[in-house]
Order: structure tokens, then C-alpha cells, then sequence
């Protein structure tokens, strides 16, 4: 059987689909030595300098990656219009998996399209105009020529059937997960010091990870912690980690006006290697999304045994279960009671730490990888 597998934004600053694509293709390149694998940069990096430099264990003879540069315009065209290149480009194959839901205008192979959530039908406030046409139209597509849909959550499964009309048993889901080598319980005090140092964090601190946008409810957070007494605030910081998205101004004025700029930190975007040390030093984690398609950042706090706080709606209750507080991301007061709660309850401190270990133990990258070998296998059956 012969696969081509997209892994669009799979090199760089991976984050959200390049996280998938990237660690998919390691895990099936792992677990998978009877099919044959040619993982394909189909968007923006095909002209990207470091593209070939993905870091795929290629020791598994029966993967290789493939490439053709395209002219950038051509490029912005494909993405824009939701499309694939033609079979000349991509060669034969069985099964084409498409993680950029984008699809091609013609293709002989069965077609597995990746869809992560629908937020721009549900949250459009939260998108640029382009972006939702964008989606809109490659999910549309998607939903009318795979031959299956790989869904990240039940709850992005719910909202295909409701919003596109597709057919429930097209879709199948299949958990995100973490690395374990990477997001861990850390003992080693002398590294954890050093990145504290090397972000200039110097007192306790609440963590928060995400894009700075509105869909992510910074702005809710930081209310939230602006409702925190003096003696809390002053005892502990609000960090938070992530690069800069759009429409954030208010989030800057509101800091500025509330007199917080000296208690809250932005990070900027963390490398991946150090975001573990930064979940295990930090009070909580508090992810008041929202939407998510599934939520990676509360999976890897709670890998790392930090007590979790995360909204109650989308994805996240799937990936949070019991292990974490959940609240409603529309009431400030509550976010911040929550906080409160955990930074001053040591017993309820420590029993989220031991339900986030065996929350997590439930995903993992390696059985994402298994269940879409699953899939593939079935798709030609």
C-alpha cells in the first residue's frame, strides 16, 4: 500500500496542524514497516529553506520525503482556492491523507482528509474574512470528496455532521497526543532554574500557552486575574506564553489600565523543550479557550502534573475529563475564583497533580499513529 501523507508547516515554529502532521508521519514511520510512505510539504514550506531538514526517522526504508518547488504565487493560489496539486505532482498512490484539509481537483486514490474544528462557522468573530473562506470552503470539499474524515474530538465530529451535513460514519476520530519524552514530571531543580532565568520569571507564577488572539480568551484571563486581591497578585504573577495573533490591542490597553504591565509577562513564542519546565514549576495552568478542536497545551500541563483550569464547552472536557476545574470562559469571576482556589488549596493542589498523570497516560502520539493505520487499512478494504 502506498501512502502520501501532507506535512504542511511541519518544520519551524510547529504549532497546532504542523504538531499532527509532523508527529503522525514520526509515529506511523515508527510503527509501520510494511507500507510504503512518501510524506509530502504540499503548503508553505515547499519553498521554505529548512524543509528538508524535517527531523522524520528515515532509517524505515519504506519513507521518504518528497518535494517540487512551486513558484509562491503558486502556492498562495492552491492554498487559497482549498486545492492540492494534480497526480503529476504528487505521484501515484492508494491513499492520499490531506492534514491541510485541502483537497485535489482530481485524484484516483482513496482520500482521507484531517479536519481539526470548525470555529469559523461557530466563532467567526475570531477570524480574518479570508481565513473563514479559506476553511469554509476546503472543509465543504472535503466533506463531499473524501472518502473518509479523520476528526480530532467527538466534538469536532458533532460539528461537522451539524454545520456540513456529514455523514456520521465518514467520520472517524482520532485523539491528539504528546511527546512523553519531552512532557514529563521534572526533578531536576538546577534546569528548572535555568529556565526561569533565562525567561526572567522570578516569583510563583499562573501559565497560560496560546496563540494571542481573541478566540483564546487572554483577555478573560487577564479579568480574571485583575479580580485577584492585591495579596495574590503580589504573590503571584500571570505568565503568558505564545506568539502574537490578531486583533489583541484591547488585551494591551486593558493591562496598561488596570496597572497589571508589572505582573503579567509575555514570553513570546517557547520552544518546545522548555515549555515542560515551565508547566511543572507553575501554581496552575489556566486555558479559558472558547474553542478548541482539541487542545493540546492542557494535555501537555497535564502530562507535566499541573493542576489544570480550562473552559467547560468545545473539545476540552474530552481532553481535561476529571483531572482539571472546569469553568465557563464567559464568566471572569469564576475563572478567578477557580484560580483562587487552587493557589491557596494545597489538598486540591496535589489531587489534580495526581488525576493529570493518569488523564494523560489515556493519549499519546503512538496510538493516534495505530488508529490512522487503522483507518488506512480499512479504506482498502
Amino acid at each position: 500500500m502506498k501512502i502520501v501523507i501532507d506535512i504542511s508547516l511541519a518544520v519551524g515554529n510547529r504549532a497546532g496542524i504542523g504538531n499532527y502532521s509532523y508527529n503522525l508521519a514520526k509515529q506511523l514511520a515508527k510503527i509501520d514497516k510494511k507500507n510504503k510512505y512518501t510524506f509530502f510539504p504540499f503548503f508553505c514550506y515547499i519553498y521554505h529553506p529548512d524543509f528538508k531538514n524535517i527531523p522524520l526517522d528515515f532509517s524505515n526504508p519504506n519513507c521518504k520525503l518528497k518535494y517540487k518547488y512551486l513558484p509562491k504565487e503558486w502556492i498562495d493560489y492552491l492554498w487559497k482556492e482549498s486545492i492540492i496539486p494534480k497526480n503529476d505532482i504528487i505521484g501515484d498512490c492508494d491513499i492520499l491523507h490531506s492534514t491541510s484539509f485541502c483537497v485535489p481537483e482530481n485524484i484516483k486514490s482513496k482520500l482521507a482528509v484531517t479536519i481539526y474544528d470548525v470555529s469559523f462557522v461557530t466563532h467567526p468573530q475570531f477570524h480574518q474574512e479570508a481565513n473563514i473562506q479559506h476553511c469554509y470552503n476546503g472543509t465543504k470539499k472535503a466533506v463531499e470528496k473524501a472518502d473518509v474524515i479523520i476528526a480530532i474530538s467527538e466534538h469536532t465530529k458533532n460539528d461537522l455532521i451539524k454545520y456540513f451535513n456529514c455523514p456520521p460514519e465518514k467520520i472517524k476520530v482520532t485523539y491528539l497526543g504528546y511527546d512523553q519524552k519531552i512532557f514529563r514530571v521534572i526533578k531536576e531543580k538546577n534546569k528548572i532554574q535555568n529556565i526561569l532565568k533565562k525567561y526572567n520569571i522570578k516569583k510563583s507564577f499562573i501559565f497560560n500557552l496560546g496563540t494571542i488572539e481573541p478566540r483564546k480568551n487572554i483577555k478573560g484571563l487577564i479579568k480574571a486575574y485583575s479580580l485577584l486581591d492585591n495579596k495574590t497578585q503580589n504573590q503571584h504573577d500571570l505568565v503568558i506564553a505564545g506568539g502574537k495573533g490578531w486583533l489583541n490591542s484591547e488585551i494591551y490597553s486593558f493591562i496598561k489600565e488596570t496597572n497589571l504591565e508589572e505582573k503579567i509577562k509575555f514570553l513570546g513564542y517557547v520552544d518546545e523543550n522548555d515549555l515542560p519546565y515551565l508547566y511543572n514549576v507553575a501554581k496552575c495552568f489556566v486555558y479559558p479557550s472558547f474553542y478548541e478542536g482539541f487542545g493540546l497545551p492542557p494535555l501537555e500541563a497535564l502530562a507535566c502534573a499541573c493542576p489544570v483550569i480550562s473552559s467547560n464547552i468545545s473539545s476540552l472536557p474530552e481532553v481535561v475529563g476529571n483531572a482539571g476545574l472546569l469553568i465557563d470562559p464567559n464568566d471572569n469571576q469564576q475563572i478567578s475564583e477557580a484560580i483562587k482556589n487552587v493557589l491557596i488549596n494545597t489538598s486540591l493542589r496535589e489531587n489534580l497533580k495526581k488525576k493529570a498523570l493518569l488523564q494523560a497516560k489515556k493519549f499519546s502520539w503512538e496510538l493516534c499513529a495505530q488508529e490512522t493505520l487503522s483507518i488506512y487499512n480499512q479504506l482498502l478494504t
